[in-house]
């Protein structure tokens, strides 16, 4: 009976893998990946000759859920003439990742085991980078695009942090997708009902080598829309008052 494992690659390539997670990388019969970076992809094809890129299977211009299905039929396929099959992602595999969950999902339906293994996030890095201790007032987390059409209500008393600001209001897959500055601008009116205009916020990205420094670029609220913006950036907004 075949299994299934769930791993993640962080974002510093190669340096983020737990010991636990390099072994499934090693150990598997057949290793399916979705990495960030060419030198990660060369990382995982060092340490295993049985492995497959799962980029293939986006198209330009199609929606990105069209590819998960796709990956996930892949990874069932591997599953049923494979024994171990390890399947690696960029990131945290349980973060905004449908391809991991739903793979999971219909490996444990064929009756496999199928575990998830926990990993680096963006929200870690992002933590430790800019040195917050959200234990004192929390934090809260949204995909930016989900936060500005549905108008999610959030405390601006914590530490909000948003992602994928870069593809807000993306629907498509575009090898070179741009952020558009008046997506960018709507979400910045939108936080503004809750912040002023002045009010310090952060656009953060994750270093993928050692050699590279983060971005951390400060910056009002009121110039958002002026900020270049990446589809790697995320965007943290300090909390607005004390406790009482």
């Amino acid at each position: 009976m075949g299994r299934l494992t769930v791993v993640g690659l962080g974002y510093l390539a190669g340096a983020h893998c737990t010991a636990e997670t390099e072994a499934h990388l090693i150990q598997a019969d057949h290793l399916l990946y979705l990495s960030a970076d060419p030198i990660t992809s060369a990382w995982l094809e060092s340490l295993n000759p049985n492995c497959e890129s799962l980029h293939p299977f986006y198209r330009e211009g199609e929606g990105g859920l069209n590819a998960s299905h796709r990956m996930v039929d892949r990874i069932l396929r591997s599953l049923h003439r494979c024994r171990r099959v390890t399947a690696a992602f960029y990131g945290h595999p349980a973060i905004y990742l449908h391809t991991s969950h739903e793979a999971i999902s219909q490996a444990r339906r064929h009756g496999f085991e199928a575990k998830m293994f926990p990993a680096v996030s963006a929200v870690d890095c992002l933590l430790a980078d800019l040195s917050l201790d959200v234990s004192d007032r929390g934090y809260q987390l949204f995909e930016a695009t989900d936060l500005l059409l549905y108008r999610r209500r959030f405390d601006p008393g914590c530490t909000l942090i948003l992602l994928q600001i870069g593809a807000l209001g993306e629907t498509l897959f575009r090898s070179e997708a741009k952020a558009d500055p008046e997506r960018i601008r709507l979400l910045m009116e939108y936080l503004m009902d809750f912040y002023p205009p002045d009010h310090p916020s952060i656009r953060y990205e994750c270093a993928p080598l050692p050699i590279w420094e983060p971005v951390v670029q400060k910056v009002p609220l009121r110039a958002l829309a002026e900020t270049p913006v990446t589809e790697a950036s995320t965007l943290v907004i300090l909390p607005l008052r004390s406790r009482r």
